[in-house]
């Protein structure tokens, strides 16, 4: 008999800890500290490869073609230009494949 235990992935069993009237229970909080953990971590990975002497970085992301327009994959494609601009990549090249974006930079 297989362990009781919920899908990858789902929210059976999580326990909400938001008060009653707080907007992440909408989960905009929520994807806001995701989408900043995701940058954070694309930011300081750009770094370490800038530091490390690359002369090219690549970055992507995926897309949900349901739920996103093309203006917020566009915004998220100024937002990750405008955190690795200061560290000193510059964008060369945007290619989309299927579901997601690959972001090619050089450096400046």
């Amino acid at each position: 008999m297989a362990p009781d235990v919920p899908p990858y992935g789902s929210n059976i069993g999580r326990a909400e800890v938001f008060p009653a009237d707080s907007p992440a229970r909408s989960g905009e909080d929520a994807m806001g500290l995701l989408h900043a953990y995701y940058m954070s971590k694309l930011v300081s990975e750009a770094r370490r490869e800038y530091e490390a002497g690359e002369p090219v970085y690549v970055a992507g992301f995926d897309v949900n073609l349901r739920r996103t327009s093309m203006r917020q994959v566009r915004r998220e494609i100024e937002r990750i230009e405008k955190a690795l601009k200061p560290i000193g990549w510059q964008l060369a090249d945007v290619e989309q494949f299927f579901a997601s974006v690959q972001l090619s930079f050089v450096r400046s």
